[in-house]
């Protein structure tokens, strides 16, 4: 689904002005930080920049992200709650399961979204992002909207023998023994 033109022009307006400030948050595969009175980020290679547009709470969130390099290909990851997000500049590749009808999955799918594109997503909904590259095959970062609601379930991947919670994923190193 796409945004009008003029909604994307004032999302855009309203929130491109963060990626030049410091974040809120860094995230990189298995680690976390947040900014902490002064105290300096301990992230290395991150993938998400987070910048907070609300204070973060246990309803719903609102959250301003750039993708600084492509999520862990070992599995599809969901969420813990519904989501739905607004690209407002870049493009990305969002690669989701094909299901049989024992819900096993049989293959990938990839879709192109591009800034204007709206996506809305159950905590369910397992998926991995995949950046662009440029002529160097380097990352080009991504900017979107991404809004929460309230945690519904655990955050996790899913592998091939199943769904698997995020700390059994990390403790286990993926989906190895699967």
């Amino acid at each position: 689904m796409r945004v009008p033109d003029s909604a994307l022009r004032y999302f855009q307006k309203k929130f491109m002005l963060l990626a030049i400030s410091e974040p809120d948050e860094i995230i990189g595969h298995n680690a976390r930080s947040r900014k902490r009175d002064g105290h300096p980020f301990v992230v290395d290679r991150p993938f998400l920049l987070r910048w907070f547009i609300r204070p973060k709470n246990d309803r719903h969130n609102i959250y301003f992200h750039c993708f600084c390099r492509d999520d862990e290909d070992r599995a599809l990851r969901d969420h813990p709650w519904w989501n739905v997000s607004l690209l407002l500049h870049g493009q990305y590749i969002e690669v989701t399961g094909v299901f049989d009808k024992n819900d096993k999955i049989t293959g990938f799918k990839r879709t192109l979204y591009r800034a204007g594109d709206l996506k809305i997503r159950r905590a369910t909904d397992a998926h991995r992002v995949e950046l662009q590259k440029d002529k160097r095959g380097n990352p080009i970062p991504c900017y979107s909207l991404f809004m929460t609601g309230r945690v519904s379930r655990k955050w996790g991947f899913l592998c091939p023998t199943g769904w698997r919670s995020s700390t059994e994923f990390h403790d286990k190193k993926g989906c190895i023994n699967d």
